[in-house]
């Protein structure tokens, strides 16, 4: 059942085109296999996920929908394994564990964050799945703490954070604390007499784990460490309040756990005293606190490496592992509590709706869309709209006119003033990859001659920079309103708006070797509006202001939650540049 709800949820946002970051997953595997390795790490990717990829696109082809198909079984796979898994290393009734593992399953397969990732062509999914397996580990390790673990455990527990660290460097700063956590639990505290001997078994197996980890990402690791400075803007650390935001950590993490302490409490004090030691009870409430202090320290980690200017990698995908150890604390402190209270009817019937509410709790703080104002089935939408806008070129433009691209990478500016990138990868092949990868084929002429600019820089436009006579194309990567603000300054060009892609025509506006141009924008005082079909995300809005984009012609209704928009009253109208804005307010 979690594996099905899991599916069913991301099937329906595979279909979407590409944005930048999927572009370049595909991009590395649109070749042979030899240029898989070398395109992934100009990337500041580690290539073994993209050497599966590959062999998934060899099997079953190149749409997005099947290329996306497999972060879905992947994804789902770590629901499974929570759903199944906690059960399996849980100790006590078969009904509290059951419970303890439907609710870990069904938060996680209803995780806002997890929508997101868990249909992104990246290695995200992979990573979650790995960190599952880790976090199951942990669990088993802790399980009694009086016998000797198995070497199996420890094994699975290595190989895993291997794993997921191989396939995104940065997850071993995440996940390199379970072992740490299963040392200090086993070893340190209150040990036995034979395992005070049995510390550097885990050492060891550290050791091996870094050299594994090493020989399969050390390019990638030395290319994005002399690099890190440009994630800056994306990861920077400003608040300690990023970390409270960054995860549900009220419905998954602070209220199982404050149920867990009210039922402990309010047994002792029905009972007089402390019951008697039960080491199922203790090994739950011990691999719950331990599992989300691990997730504690690891966020706190990527926030201080950002704050200190080390490695501004605050941002959730570079500690995505970080995951699924909360609903594995959630389930294992639902189970915790439920096992304090037996024999009564009333409590069973709560105990299945428990799962229930503790889901619908999280998707309220994450502010879940609505299902009675679902306009389709898509809940992800990533706003980059590549494939339409590669189209409209192949529709338009003509061979040998020119080409300009601003991709809007982090790398941009700094590969434009080096001209170079790694050995095998040129600046301008690396900068040109979201128009030369799965969507060449949808464009007139040859895209490798495509210039690149960045229009952040605010510098020369290229349409200054050909002649009066001449004409071209431009595609830009750029929010909507801030583009439109930026692109007003020129008049006589046309523009049409792909969601956050953007394309630009100069020169003649009205026909383009014999053909009409259409649904672009002349001027600013031009009657035609730009016409687009994107529907961005609630996050894409957040970083630009756009919340619904519906625009046809002078019937343009762009809803803004835009600063400058705040005071407008429901009903008005006004123009900002050159897009017409319609305020429902």
């Amino acid at each position: 059942m979690i594996a099905v709800l899991a599916i069913g949820l991301r099937l329906p946002s595979c279909a979407e085109s590409y944005w930048v970051d999927e572009l370049h997953s595909a991009w590395c595997v649109s070749e042979t296999l030899q240029e898989v390795a070398p395109r992934a790490i100009a990337g500041n990717q580690s290539p073994i996920y993209f050497i599966g990829l590959f062999l998934w696109n060899v099997i079953v082809g190149d749409s997005e929908w099947w290329m996306r198909l497999s972060s879905v079984l992947a994804y789902a796979a770590a629901c499974v394994a929570l759903g199944a898994g906690l059960p399996y290393v849980m100790q006590g009734r078969h009904r509290d564990r059951m419970v303890g593992g439907l609710t870990a399953g069904l938060l996680l397969a209803f995780d806002r964050n997890g929508l997101f990732f868990g249909t992104e062509l990246r290695p995200f999914a992979w990573v979650i799945l790995a960190s599952s397996i880790a976090s199951l580990s942990l669990a088993e390790l802790l399980r009694d703490r009086h016998t000797q673990p198995r070497l199996r455990t420890w094994t699975i527990l290595f190989a895993a954070i291997v794993a997921a660290a191989a396939l995104q460097p940065t997850s071993i700063a995440a996940l390199g604390w379970l072992p740490l956590a299963a040392w200090i639990a086993r070893y340190a505290i209150q040990p036995t007499s034979r395992e005070r001997t049995r510390p550097g078994m885990a050492f060891g197996f550290a050791i091996v784990a870094g050299v594994c980890l090493w020989l399969a990402a050390g390019p990638a690791l030395q290319l994005a460490w002399q690099n890190r400075e440009q994630w800056r803007s994306v990861g920077a650390a400003v608040s300690l309040t990023q970390c409270w935001q960054v995860w549900p950590w009220l419905t998954t993490v602070i209220l199982p756990l404050t149920l867990a302490t009210i039922s402990r409490a309010a047994l002792w004090r029905r009972r007089g005293s402390e019951p008697p030691s039960e080491g199922s009870i203790e090994f739950r409430s011990a691999a719950a606190w331990w599992l989300a202090t691990v997730a504690i320290l690891a966020t706190l980690t990527f926030w201080l490496l950002a704050w200190l200017n080390v490695a501004p990698l605050f941002h959730r995908r570079y500690f995505i592992a970080v995951l699924p150890l909360l609903p594995a604390v959630a389930g294992l402190a639902v189970t915790d509590t439920l096992s304090r209270f037996r024999g009564r009817r009333v409590v069973s019937v709560a105990a299945w709706a428990l799962p229930t509410i503790l889901a619908v709790s999280m998707m309220i703080e994450q502010g879940f869309p609505n299902p009675f104002r679902w306009q389709s089935l898509r809940l992800v939408h990533r706003g980059e709209d590549w494939r339409g806008a590669l189209e409209h070129l192949r529709r338009h433009r003509v061979d040998g006119q020119p080409l300009w691209l601003s991709p809007g990478l982090i790398e941009t500016e700094r590969l434009l003033a080096t001209g170079s990138h790694t050995r095998k990868i040129g600046a301008i092949e690396y900068l040109t990859y979201p128009i030369s990868g799965p969507y060449r084929e949808s464009q007139r002429g040859d895209t490798r001659d495509a210039e690149v600019f960045s229009w952040r820089l605010r510098e020369r436009p290229p349409w200054q920079k050909t002649t009066a006579e001449g004409s071209g194309w431009a595609v830009v990567r750029a929010p909507a309103t801030s583009f439109a603000a930026w692109i007003s300054r020129y008049p006589g060009l046309s523009w049409t708006s792909f969601g956050g892609v953007q394309v630009i025509r100069w020169g003649n506006p009205a026909v383009d070797g014999g053909r009409a141009v259409n649904g672009g924008l002349s001027g600013a005082n031009s009657d035609l509006q730009p016409r687009t079909n994107f529907r961005p995300s609630r996050r894409y809005a957040e970083d630009t202001g756009l919340d619904v984009v519906s625009t046809f012609d002078r019937r343009a209704r762009c809803l803004l939650r835009a600063p400058h928009l705040a005071g407008a009253r429901r009903g008005t109208a006004r123009c900002v540049g050159p897009i017409a804005i319609h305020c429902r307010r």
